[in-house]
């Protein structure tokens, strides 16, 4: 796990400490701070300056989404709203607010879909979740024709599939832009134009991903593909976890599962509008930014999850780190601005 035997020194010295980089703000109905952990996908706020929303994973079965003050440091968590679902079992991984003011979630889905990737609509005051919008039934047919084929099969992983996501307006709507983590490869023979190991170069973890695109108005799906950095010699994967819209292009967030000195790529990535005549989203369009030096700047502990990804109207880059409900975990939570997003891609 690139985890080293260590000796601590300390040392007590005047001015402000490293950490906690966010923390809570007390409840008025319970008089206790907000509770608060796993945090993952983040989104700006409009009209409110110097405030961001997360929401935190399927490590609580209650899904919620956190107001955030970030003109202080620590950070402040000052409200939690819980969603009121309609089929539940969610697995929340981004947010983001579309032109008219609604709210929409990236709930992510596991490989037996008992726990599907979903789009959900949120009234941004109560927390009810309005609709739910599923993978396209091409797809969810070929996910279900891999699992009844008989072991040994030669797919892929499709378990890693909606993460953060993005609202764009459009015409006189707005498209939503959804993250898949992971690249899903289907080896039946119908699904091959679906999948995002077409040549079969490897099956077993697809050098490819896509970023989905759904037409609320329409009421139809596309994708653009998105090839991945290339996988560092200890990692199991590399993935997307967060997708950002920007002027000009887009912000994603791209790194590999290790922690440690085995966790090597936690980057920040700026691509332009479109993708190249190709159709896909290629490394030689990225322009990259190395979050690890921020990682490893008090000599701690590096986590491997950096998820959640705002920036404000005035371009203040924001980035928060999910703990994993403290569970075989030390319980860290990074929280940390960036400065203005354009001058970390130069």
């Amino acid at each position: 796990f690139g985890v080293r035997s260590t000796v601590m020194i300390y040392q007590l010295r005047p001015g402000a400490p490293t950490y906690p980089q966010i923390m809570s703000t007390d409840d008025p109905a319970t008089g206790t701070p907000v509770p608060w952990s796993a945090l993952s996908g983040m989104t700006e706020v409009p009209n409110e300056a110097g405030t961001v929303q997360a929401v935190w994973d399927s490590y609580y079965s209650q899904s919620r989404i956190f107001t955030i003050n970030v003109t202080q440091t620590p950070a402040l968590i000052t409200r939690a709203l819980t969603l009121q679902p309609l089929s539940g079992n969610y697995d929340p991984e981004g947010v983001a607010y579309a032109p008219d003011g609604s709210l929409w979630v990236a709930s992510e889905g596991n490989a037996s879909d008992t726990r599907p990737n979903l789009l959900l609509r949120v009234n941004p005051a109560t927390g009810a979740v309005l609709e739910e919008i599923g993978l396209p039934q091409a797809v969810l047919d070929c996910r279900q024709a891999e699992r009844i084929k008989p072991a040994p099969t030669t797919t892929g992983t499709f378990g890693s599939g909606f993460e953060g996501l993005d609202i764009v307006a459009s015409g006189d709507g707005y498209k939503i832009y959804v993250a898949q983590q992971r690249g899903w490869n289907f080896s039946t023979e119908d699904c091959e134009q679906l999948d995002d190991d077409p040549d079969g170069s490897n099956p077993a973890e697809p050098g490819r991903t896509r970023i989905w695109i759904y037409d609320p108005q329409a009421r139809t799906w596309d994708h653009v593909a998105w090839q991945l950095a290339p996988r560092p010699e200890n990692a199991t994967w590399v993935g997307l976890s967060e997708i950002t819209r920007v002027d000009g292009g887009w912000i994603l967030l791209e790194r590999d599962n290790r922690t440690g000195d085995f966790g090597v790529l936690k980057t920040l990535v700026k691509v332009p509008d479109l993708a190249a005549g190709d159709g896909a989203f290629s490394n030689g369009d990225k322009a990259v930014f190395d979050m690890r030096p921020r990682l490893t700047a008090s000599n701690g502990w590096i986590t491997d999850k950096p998820e959640g990804v705002a920036v404000l109207n005035n371009g203040e880059l924001f980035v928060v780190t999910d703990n994993d409900g403290v569970e075989d975990w030390s319980g860290e939570t990074w929280f940390f601005g960036l400065g203005r997003y354009w001058e970390l891609f130069p």
